[in-house]
C-alpha cells in the first residue's frame, strides 16, 4: 500500500532536483550549458539576471567571440572583486545601476559593446553613471552642462573688475565685484568681491 506514496515522493524529489538544476542552466544553440555556480545565492542570482538582460535571440546569433555566459561570469567576478569581495549594499547598488542601464531599450550600444568586449568586464563594472547612460540621455546632460556654463559666464560678465579691492588671502588686486541690496532700502548695498587669482570670495 505504501509503494505508490513512496514512488510519488521520489518523483517530487526528482522534479525538485531538476528544477534546481534548470535554475542554474540556460541553453545556447539548443544545447544546455551550466553557469559556474559560486555557491553564494546573491552572486548566482546576479549572474542569471546579467545573462537574461544580455541575451536576446538576435544577440545569440551575433556571438563572435566568447559565449555570453563566459562574459557574464567575468562581469560578476569583476563586480565582486571591486566591492571587496562582499555582496552587501555596495555590490547590490552597483549591480542595479549596471543592470538598469543594460536593460534600457535606448541603450543597445552599451549591450553591444559589452557583448563584443569593446568594453571589457573589468572596465564595465567601474563605469560612471554618465558613461553608462544611453546616447539620448548623454546628449541631454551635455546640453544642460553647456547651458550651465553659459549662465555662469553671464554671471561673470555682470561683475565689474577693479583694483580697488585687495585680496586678504593672496594680497593681489585682481578682483571683480558686484553689489546687491540684501538689507532694508535705507541701508547701503552689500558688495560681493571675488579674487580671480586665488578664488577667494568675501563680502563687505
Amino acid at each position: 500500500m505504501d509503494a505508490p506514496c513512496t514512488e510519488t515522493g521520489n518523483k517530487r524529489k526528482r522534479e525538485t532536483a531538476n528544477q534546481q538544476e534548470n535554475n542554474s542552466q540556460e541553453k545556447r544553440d539548443g544545447k544546455p550549458f551550466k553557469f559556474r555556480i559560486t555557491g553564494i545565492p546573491m552572486r548566482d542570482k546576479v549572474r542569471t539576471l546579467f545573462y537574461q538582460v544580455l541575451t536576446t535571440t538576435e544577440e545569440r546569433k551575433q556571438e563572435k567571440q566568447k559565449p555570453i555566459h563566459v562574459t557574464v561570469e567575468e562581469i560578476e567576478e569583476e563586480l565582486f572583486k571591486s566591492c571587496d569581495k562582499e555582496t552587501g549594499k555596495d555590490y547590490q547598488e552597483r549591480f542595479r545601476s549596471l543592470y538598469r542601464n543594460l536593460k534600457d531599450a535606448k541603450n543597445a550600444s552599451l549591450r553591444e559593446a559589452v557583448l563584443s568586449r569593446t568594453i571589457l568586464p573589468k572596465d564595465f563594472v567601474v563605469m560612471t553613471p554618465h558613461e553608462l547612460a544611453n546616447p539620448e540621455l548623454k546628449k541631454e546632460r551635455e546640453q544642460l552642462r553647456k547651458e550651465s556654463i553659459r549662465e555662469s559666464k553671464k554671471s561673470v560678465d555682470t561683475q565689474t573688475f577693479s583694483e580697488e579691492f585687495q585680496c586678504r588671502k593672496c594680497g593681489l588686486r585682481k578682483c571683480s565685484f558686484f553689489q546687491m541690496q540684501t538689507r532694508s532700502a535705507d541701508e547701503p548695498m552689500t558688495t560681493f568681491v571675488t579674487c580671480h587669482h586665488c578664488g577667494n570670495r568675501w563680502k563687505q
